[in-house]
């Protein structure tokens, strides 16, 4: 993989969800995801390996000069020159508006097809605000390349591109009780390939492939689970259960510890868009990302996704 961060070194479908700062691409209706609903990519994040650009696929285009339907704070248009973009009406002792050219990466297995990193730098006197604008662009040879998307990341955005051309965009956004300084909301998006089209879906990767035959011993978890407050034995169907639908939760172990809470937390963004993780009020999904990664609780509807819960499951006891 070849990772793209802030800083600007730059898996299947869940659900076909068209993110609002999608440009050009098309999107599918199925609202549905999770767990078992797409064939295990060839190559996760975490077992891809790192392969720089070459300096003929990356430079065959002088995407430093190119024209970019994006937006960037006032700008609804990107024209580089010189791999920057620095209008004068934006920028003074009080202003600053400038977007640079951070990286260009070839996609793995799409010969045409590559991504575009551009940084947009944009604010007053307290700072400027960087966001991240991730273009796929494809060149069929002519030296006009044409746009087929592009996918708006926040500052902290970071990009990995896997060895099979899809495109994970991780960044942190404002939650519903969020003040303005501080987001709390992990997100993951994906730009995968639906035949030749590019499409944004939402949710990360599993760490390996789903078990064809589900390493379980059939047993149910009828309890919510909390550090501190869960059945080893549940624990260790739950973890079972992870490792069945492809997330790494360290040692079979019976323990609701750091390794199987991270590996909840990936199944959850895993399932962004899986209706499971969205129906009902007070903005569940939110609520159950943030109780699994910052007080390691598992809910309910998470033992649903993943398939392991009895058919009725007891309530974690109320504070």
């Amino acid at each position: 993989m070849t990772q793209m961060t802030g800083a600007g070194k730059l898996g299947r479908v869940v659900a076909v969800l068209c993110a609002a700062t999608l440009v050009g691409a098309g999107c599918g209706d199925d609202d549905s995801g999770g767990v078992g609903a797409s064939p295990a990519p060839e190559t996760t994040v975490e077992a891809s390996t790192t392969s720089a650009p070459s300096d003929d696929d990356a430079t065959a285009v002088d995407f430093g000069q190119l024209t970019y339907d994006a937006e960037c704070s006032l700008l609804d248009e990107i024209v580089l020159v010189d791999g920057e973009m620095r209008p004068e009406a934006f920028n003074s002792d009080v202003e600053t508006l400038v977007v640079t050219l951070a990286d260009v990466v070839p996609l793995p297995g799409r010969e045409d097809d590559h991504l575009v990193h551009l940084t947009c730098d944009a604010g007053g006197p307290a700072g400027a605000l960087t966001t991240h604008i991730y273009v796929v662009m494809t060149d069929d040879g002519d030296g006009t390349p044409v746009q087929r998307l592009a996918l708006v990341g926040e500052a902290d955005a970071r990009a990995v591109v896997n060895d099979d051309g899809v495109v994970v965009v991780s960044d942190t956004v404002h939650g519903a009780s969020d003040p303005s300084c501080c987001p709390s909301v992990e997100r993951s998006r994906q730009i995968v390939w639906d035949g030749d089209e590019p499409v944004v879906v939402e949710g990360g990767r599993p760490d390996a492939p789903p078990a064809s035959t589900p390493p379980t011993d059939g047993a149910c978890v009828a309890h919510e689970l909390a550090v501190g407050w869960a059945d080893a034995g549940e624990v260790e169907s739950f973890e079972q259960a992870l490792v069945a639908a492809g997330f790494d939760p360290g040692p079979l172990d019976g323990q609701l510890d750091q390794a199987t809470i991270d590996a909840t937390v990936r199944l959850i963004e895993f399932n962004a868009g899986n209706p499971e993780l969205r129906a009902g009020p007070d903005a569940p999904y939110d609520n159950l990302h943030a109780e699994a990664s910052r007080h390691g609780t598992v809910r309910e509807p998470v033992l649903r996704v993943l398939g392991v819960a009895c058919d009725a499951v007891e309530p974690l006891p109320a504070n």
